[in-house]
């Protein structure tokens, strides 16, 4: 990869969290898509070059976790974070058995996403420490 910053895509429903995650990316990583929903997103990955794709639990039309999976029957090797309010391990587990690699939640994303974002683009899962 050498000095490329990893390119992002990201997905949020809520305007302002689809951009404050963007600026919290923006200066280490190449934000190349913000869609706002699964369907969007859909789109998104099929046509903008990423190497790790940040989504939503809970959106419209389609949520994340079911993006994820219609992403990762085309595409098993992708690199999908869940970025969410649910603080719930067994939502965790799931996105971690469907085999996205990471779960961030929203309240600290600018303490986590970043390193979710380097070890899913290594293929390492990451789940936020204070899951239980």
């Amino acid at each position: 990869m050498g000095n490329r910053k990893l390119q992002v895509i990201i997905a949020d429903d809520h305007e302002h969290l689809l951009e404050l995650t963007r600026n919290l990316l923006e200066p280490e990583f190449e934000v190349v898509g913000a869609v706002r929903d699964g369907e969007e997103l859909l789109s998104a990955v099929k046509t903008l070059n990423h190497d790790v794709v940040v989504t939503d639990l809970s959106m419209p039309r389609m949520d994340g976790l079911t993006a994820a999976g219609l992403i990762l029957s085309d595409n098993p090797d992708a690199r999908i974070i869940l970025l969410t309010q649910h603080n719930d391990p067994e939502i965790a587990r799931i996105c971690l058995k469907a085999g996205l690699l990471g779960y961030v939640l929203k309240t600290d994303l600018d303490y986590e996403l970043s390193q979710a974002i380097h070890a899913a683009s290594r293929g390492d899962s990451f789940v936020y420490r204070q899951i239980k």
